[in-house]
């Protein structure tokens, strides 16, 4: 019997509990949410400001590849299952909530953000094969779990892409169509069931990413050398191709420069630049010849849009002439900001 979540939920009189029979709803028959069920959605629902603070920590870029996509949408889904109305005194029966979930459409990705009070031991993510899909264990008693996840939707079949839910308490196909803006709440008993919470993003948001690649110094002084990489999105999958050049001024100033091409196709599709330095003792104290860090702009050649690059390159367990190199690249916000941006970890 898993522990119940108590605290914070029972002041605001959120502990659930289940019937030790629930029935199946039909999936067509949406209830809009009770007030408790809509305050826990909103609660757990995926912001903003949690994409993009997860796509530098982790790091994890950006929902969006670098020319626009109008074949490709990403929405940020999050689903709370378990007992979500009628609090009641225990005993709680033990639900069992195991189940997945996938996208119909080709080429679309699933990435799971967090989940939503799984338990050590009890609740668990499992592998999947299909990146675009999910699949968990999860048992409820007296209480609920949930995931938050960022859908990437290829519309350029034929076929209305969905998304299908499933588990053997409950299971229902949504077209993403109705997966705009969602808000919704799906009893499979009178105290039991699946709570629904659905966005598009805007593709206009400000999106960001992150970089893997080398620092190749050419020079016994490391004063010069190239730099080779990717830019990934959000999901991992590569957006562009880095390539450039690192060099030591003769008044002492270190600049790198170079191009973002197509992952598939050699067009260049944005031009950076930017300085770097080996001692920054923010990053490392006492990494001295070998370690260091780079920071600069960029700009896309077709458009307007243009953002920071930054990161790190080297090796702390010894000096090599190949140094792994990693970084984020995030576009300017719509509104500018006198911010600096934040330093990577």
């Amino acid at each position: 019997m898993r522990a119940i979540k108590i605290g914070a939920l029972a002041v605001a009189a959120l502990i659930f509990i289940g019937c030790e029979t629930p029935l199946t709803t039909n999936p067509d028959q949406q209830e809009n949410p009770q007030p408790e069920v809509k305050e826990l959605l909103e609660s757990q629902c995926i912001t903003d400001q949690e994409i993009g603070e997860n796509a530098q920590k982790e790091p994890t870029g950006c929902l969006w590849p670098p020319l626009p996509d109008p074949s490709c949408s990403v929405y940020a889904i999050t689903f709370v299952w378990g007992h979500l109305t009628n609090p009641r005194m225990p005993p709680f029966p033990v639900l069992d909530w195991s189940g997945g979930l996938r996208v119909s459409a080709s080429g679309s990705s699933v990435k799971i953000l967090r989940t939503i009070d799984f338990e050590d031991g009890e609740d668990r993510l499992l592998p999947v094969v299909e990146p675009a899909a999910a699949a968990w264990e999860s048992k409820t008693a007296g209480d609920f779990d949930g995931l938050c996840l960022l859908v990437r939707v290829l519309g350029a079949s034929t076929a209305v892409p969905e998304l299908t839910f499933k588990t053997a308490l409950f299971s229902i196909t949504l077209p993403f169509s109705k997966l705009e803006r969602l808000l919704a709440y799906y009893p499979v008993s009178d105290t039991d069931g699946v709570g629904l919470f659905a966005r598009r993003l805007d593709g206009h948001a400000w999106p960001g990413g992150f970089i893997k690649g080398e620092w190749v110094i050419e020079a016994n002084d490391g004063s010069r050398g190239s730099i080779t990489g990717m830019w990934y999105d959000l999901f991992g999958l590569p957006v562009g191709t880095m390539a450039g050049s690192f060099s030591t001024l003769s008044d002492g100033g270190r600049h790198f420069e170079g191009w973002l091409s197509g992952v598939q196709l050699t067009v260049v599709l944005a031009e950076f630049k930017g300085t770097w330095s080996y001692d920054d003792p923010r990053l490392c104290a006492t990494c001295g010849h070998g370690y260091g860090w780079f920071k600069g702009t960029y700009q896309y050649l077709s458009s307007k849009q243009t953002g920071i690059l930054l990161g790190v390159f080297g090796d702390t367990a010894k000096e090599a002439l190949r140094l792994p190199l990693r970084g984020i690249w995030r576009a300017d916000p719509p509104v500018s900001t006198s911010a600096p941006p934040e330093a990577v970890p």
